[in-house]
């Protein structure tokens, strides 16, 4: 994701992020090409500093995952950040020869 912050002034502010529900691993955020360091209290993260023409870049870790539907024991979600793809199997040994 890719913020662009112009000011004609420079101007010093916290600009607050909440990060999205599905991530659960430390992600990476730079300003101008330059690592920063976030704390992420109660989901949120703040980058304090003075803005002019600066271009903020986050990065959010994703992996795959298989997750049981609640509602029935043959049908399974594969969830990668926030996208959902689900299918029904017949039989959980259909499923377990695909993956």
């Amino acid at each position: 994701m890719r913020f662009n912050v112009q000011s004609e002034k420079t101007v010093r502010f916290a600009l607050q992020l909440r990060l999205p529900w599905w991530v659960n691993e430390k992600i990476s955020v730079k300003v101008n090409g330059n690592t920063e360091s976030v704390n992420v209290i109660n989901g949120f993260f703040a980058l304090n500093r003075e803005w002019s023409n600066d271009e903020i870049l986050i990065e959010f870790p994703t992996k795959v995952y298989v997750v049981p539907m609640p509602d029935s024991k043959n049908k399974y979600a594969f969830m990668e950040g926030p996208i959902c793809i689900s299918r029904t199997y017949r039989k959980r040994s259909d499923f377990e020869r695909r993956c």
